[in-house]
């Protein structure tokens, strides 16, 4: 009699089991075209502010200042400057606002501002890890330099980047740790494209190499970014390839992804990267037997390098982003198209205000959309 009461309390624990399985593949490869409001927030900061996410939080910031709210709108904390045109570089744990063309790079944290970084040159790239190290690449009067500071802005390494021997430095990313930089260089000098990724060890293992330099490769396509994903992964993105790194003293090229067509675009954060290339001539089909052709493909992989789907879509885009549930959000000026962890179309809407940003929210079905006056907190139906 025990066994069989057992038996059936196991019997009923695996048919709920299935059946929330059931409702989650539902969930993840339905298609939703609307949605329902749960709570709606107005927006009172200028049309011109740039939106992106950092730490679950809204991060806004512009030519007078920056500043941290919650999905709410409550500020967290905020900071004004003055650089007419800036752009950002963000880690997990890091910001910074980097003056375009100039000389200016302000450090912020969670808990706000942490410094103000003075480069000696005109700053043409920048990287941020989780520790506050900041590396720049820098120009003057023909010359390429690398610099490198720590949280507070004093200077930790300095070189130049001499044409002749390596190109012109394009890229550069710092691990979490901060212990590895890793540099692209791009070389025309020959006639030929060549573009060279070379990694720098600041820890012990690189006192004992020549200017820190622990690894090299070359290739003939052009890489214009990299990106360090874990203290041990690089991804570097190139015109038609894509190379993962791999290695937490001196990384080598573990993976090489040959993409034939053209890249048009590339994402990478939340264990997931991609790109995304135009079919202008050849038009893609999800499968052999699609009735309908798409206008893109886009190809989504995780940090390992294995691809995780390839499918198509139509929609004009200005960006694409992975959320942190790990779905990947196409955003037009207007529309979004959202992918499960599939590759499904899961939710596709047209706005009638600009969207200028996505998160995704606790329950599986919610996200958060800021548009241009309000934010929206909304569940698919």
């Amino acid at each position: 009699m025990l066994a069989m009461r057992k038996r059936i309390i196991i019997l009923g624990i695996l048919a709920v089991a299935g059946l929330v399985l059931i409702l989650y593949l539902i969930g993840q490869t339905h298609t939703y075209t609307d949605y329902e409001v749960l709570s709606s927030v107005e927006r009172t900061d200028d049309e011109t502010v740039k939106i992106t996410s950092f730490k679950g939080n809204v991060l806004k910031y512009g030519s007078d200042g920056i500043s941290l709210t919650d999905l709410s709108n409550n500020i967290i904390w905020n900071q004004s400057f003055e650089i007419e045109s800036n752009e950002i570089v963000k880690s997990e744990e890091y910001v910074a606002v980097v003056e375009t063309g100039g000389t200016q790079i302000y450090l912020f944290g969670e808990e706000g501002f942490v410094s103000k970084i003075e480069t000696k040159r005109q700053t043409v790239r920048a990287a941020v890890s989780d520790i506050g190290t900041v590396a720049t690449i820098e120009y003057e009067d023909g010359v390429n330099y690398i610099e490198l500071f720590d949280s507070e802005g004093n200077e930790l390494a300095e070189g130049e980047a001499h044409i002749e021997n390596n190109g012109t430095p394009v890229s550069i990313a710092l691990s979490p740790s901060g212990t590895l930089m890793a540099v692209v260089y791009f070389d025309y000098s020959s006639g030929e494209v060549a573009s060279t990724v070379t990694f720098y060890n600041f820890g012990s293992v690189g006192q004992n190499e020549i200017d820190n330099i622990v690894s090299t490769n070359e290739t003939d396509s052009v890489i214009a970014e990299i990106e360090f994903v874990t203290d041990d992964k690089c991804i570097a993105f190139g015109n038609n390839i894509i190379q993962v790194y791999k290695g937490k003293q001196k990384p080598s090229l573990d993976k090489e992804i040959e993409v034939e067509e053209e890249i048009e675009s590339v994402f990478c954060e939340n264990e997931r990267f991609g790109y995304v290339v135009c079919n202008e001539d050849e038009v893609y089909s999800a499968s052999s037997d699609a009735e309908e052709e798409s206008l893109y493909t886009i190809n989504v992989y995780n940090y390992k390098g294995r691809r995780l789907y390839q499918t198509g879509f139509d929609m004009s885009y200005d960006k694409i982003e992975v959320l942190e549930n790990t779905e990947v959000c196409i955003m037009g000026t207007t529309s979004c198209e959202i992918l499960s962890k599939w590759g499904k179309p899961r939710f596709i809407y047209t706005f009638e205000q600009n969207l200028l940003e996505v998160f995704s929210a606790s329950s599986m079905h919610s996200y958060e959309v800021i548009l241009s006056d309000h934010t929206e907190h909304i569940r698919l139906k």
